[in-house]
């Protein structure tokens, strides 16, 4: 079995994860939802936001994640899985208004249960 890790250390991971959302969202709507090579990546970066916020919240101790009934952890788990999978399906727009408007509620709400 793996040792939980140090609660710190996922806050300071979430943290620095809460920056790349940052970047993301300062880089704008229009250009997120355009068909450049640049909005592919920002995409392709999303994804991986998903993904990680979703390996970090496992890696919480239960305690943690007992105090965070309130967050809508089984919707992280659920667009995590559809992003990892690879599904094609993923409507943009959705993930940028994810993105802009719930990734860094959300990080800052479980940062501060955490610090709890």
């Amino acid at each position: 079995m793996t040792p939980t890790p140090d609660p710190k250390v996922v806050a300071k991971a979430l943290a620095e994860l809460a920056e790349a959302v940052k970047h993301v969202i300062s880089q704008g709507r229009e250009l997120f939802l355009s068909d450049s090579s640049e909005a592919e990546l920002l995409y392709l970066a999303s994804c991986q936001v998903i993904i990680r916020l979703q390996a970090m919240l496992e890696d919480l101790p239960a305690e943690t994640v007992a105090r965070c009934t309130d967050l809508p952890l089984a919707e992280v788990r659920g667009m995590r899985n559809r992003m990892a999978h690879g599904y094609l399906d993923i409507d943009k727009s959705m993930l940028w208004e994810t993105m802009s408007g719930e990734v860094i509620p959300l990080i800052e709400n479980i940062l501060g249960k955490i610090e709890d």
